[in-house]
């Protein structure tokens, strides 16, 4: 069984903040979630393009100098910048394409 935890709100949220979202992703990891889901979109806005990636890589590089050998799939999705952001109302029914990648 795997268990996947969708990032987009640790980049959309108003409110937003990087070290609550790291340990967010780091106590996901530590509870043994396996699948995490990131796209460039995920951000405030167009300006904030590739937020979510960058949270996402930071909390994997922790991870792996912690010495977490687990594997860990991230899944991206291809989706429309502007349809996404704080309020992300197109984000949902925008289209998908998946990708996977585990880190080394």
């Amino acid at each position: 069984m795997r268990l996947a935890l969708g990032c987009m709100r640790l980049s959309t949220d108003r409110d937003r903040d990087d070290e609550r979202a790291q340990a967010t992703l780091r106590a996901a990891l530590d509870a043994g979630f396996s699948v995490l889901d990131t796209a460039h979109a995920y951000g405030l806005d167009t300006s904030d393009l590739g937020h979510n990636e960058r949270l996402v890589a930071r909390a994997l590089r922790s991870a792996v100098a912690r010495g977490d050998d687990g594997e860990v799939r991230v899944v991206t999705a291809e989706r429309p910048a502007q349809s996404c952001g704080a309020s992300t109302s197109g984000c949902a029914t925008a289209p998908r394409a998946w990708s996977s990648t585990t880190p080394t």
